[in-house]
């Protein structure tokens, strides 16, 4: 098969499941709640003197990195959705006898919810970074942190399409994604020289956390490394979550 060919395939599948998403209106709708959320805070942010808000500066890093973190369980439920819907459908069934091994079509199509993880939350982080002068975080700064976070959207899609069998089991899955990612913002409330601070590391979203604080500290080493350690956790989640999907997937009979 030509190279020409292979991308064109690709590009037809990445097509049908956008298309899949437009059609129930969930992408439109979380997306755009979110954009005008933010971009209104960004205004208010601009005009903080005048409206004598700007006691709530303080609070803006802390929303921006719950923004961050709550966002890959939120899309990687969204975008999981074409996945569950195939399993509903017995589609996954035909795709298993398809001359594409599963593995690789898998990752394929976890491409969306990746780039829709470094596009949307840059963009606005920015937006909202540049409203209320956030100035220690640059705008690579946001690039590398959310490119550190956006394999853990591939995770939950493919967890949640290995544990979800229909839609109503997909929702519900998304308060799970919710208990795997919100818990490291507790790190803000407790003291530094707690000892189990180190336990909050088991979150996937804690090194993003940390990176993120490192970043505000300009201390671009620590904030390097965190990311790293996050971006190499969430591959390893994703090595596991993809194994039982395939054993799943070949589970299912049409």
């Amino acid at each position: 098969m030509s190279e020409k060919i292979r991308i064109q395939r690709a590009l037809a599948i990445l097509s049908f499941d956008l298309r899949t998403l437009r059609r129930d209106g969930f992408l439109a709708t979380v997306a755009g709640l979110s954009a005008l959320l933010m971009i209104g805070i960004a205004i208010i942010g601009v005009y903080r003197e005048d409206l004598d808000v700007e006691h709530l500066q303080t609070w803006i890093p802390y929303l921006i990195i719950m923004f961050l973190v709550s966002n890959v369980g939120t899309y990687g439920m969204l975008f999981g959705l074409v996945f569950v819907e195939e399993v509903e459908t017995r589609v996954r069934a035909a795709l298993m006898v398809v001359p594409v091994p599963p593995v690789e079509l898998a990752l394929l199509r976890t491409a969306n919810v990746f780039l829709w993880l470094i596009v949307q939350p840059v963009l606005l982080s920015v937006i909202l970074a540049a409203g209320w002068d956030l100035v220690q975080v640059s705008v690579f700064d946001w690039f590398l942190l959310c490119l550190s976070l956006a394999p853990l959207g591939a995770v939950f899609m493919i967890v949640l399409s290995t544990v979800a069998s229909n839609r109503v089991e997909a929702l519900a899955m998304g308060k799970f994604f919710s208990a795997a990612t919100i818990p490291p913002m507790l790190l803000y409330i407790i003291a530094d020289d707690a000892w189990y601070r180190h336990l909050f590391l088991v979150f996937p979203t804690a090194p993003a956390v940390h990176a993120f604080e490192a970043l505000r500290a300009e201390s671009a080493t620590a904030a390097m490394t965190w990311m790293i350690v996050g971006a190499m956790y969430a591959l390893i989640l994703g090595a596991l979550s993809m194994r039982q999907y395939v054993r799943k997937s070949y589970g299912i009979s049409a």
